[in-house]
């Protein structure tokens, strides 16, 4: 059984959430075999390209990559009694601080993580959605006073995936160093 399985993202970030969630992690080279493995997932990573969404033709492709591999891991977290689904995004995206594709796909991505947390919950399923903003991101300086490194991600979503996370879900879980804060 994979523990844990990381969909998208760059070598960088996808090798600090490997780190953070153990061993037992899988970083699928395609779509097509990352639905495949999402069966035997207990806890899900999507990190769809919404931050690099090049025009509106790239939204769909972003879309799917989380609702294939929902899908597809779905039916086995309902049976199990156990799930994780943690999807980021960049936290410029969702605040509506940058280009409308990109803040089209972290807006859709929050409302499949309201419902899918709403049908899970009684399952032992949670879904949350982690908004970002690291060094990539080309953002400014946030009032911490340093750019976020992968590994301040990546211990975010270790936390999500916890067992002992169980209570929290539907929720949203900003870490950029109060980059958009208001």
């Amino acid at each position: 059984m994979t523990c844990a399985l990381i969909v998208g993202g760059r070598d960088g970030l996808s090798a600090a959430l490997a780190t953070a969630l153990g061993s037992a992690v899988r970083v699928p080279a395609s779509l097509r075999e990352a639905v495949g493995a999402a069966v035997n997932a207990e806890r899900l990573v999507l990190l769809p390209a919404a931050s690099a969404v090049d025009g509106w033709p790239a939204v769909r492709p972003a879309l799917d990559l989380c609702f294939d591999t929902v899908q597809a891991a779905w039916p086995a977290m309902l049976q199990r009694g156990f799930g994780r689904i943690v999807i980021v995004v960049p936290a410029l995206c969702l605040a509506g601080r940058s280009d409308m594709p990109g803040a089209a796909v972290a807006t859709a991505l929050q409302g499949l993580v309201k419902v899918l947390a709403q049908e899970g919950g009684r399952h032992g399923i949670t879904a949350n959605l982690l908004a970002v903003a690291t060094a990539d991101d080309r953002t400014p300086m946030p009032p911490v006073g340093r750019a976020g490194a992968d590994e301040d991600v990546a211990r975010a979503v270790a936390f999500l995936c916890a067992d002992s996370a169980e209570f929290l879900t539907g929720s949203t879980l900003v870490v950029d160093g109060g980059l958009t804060m208001r």
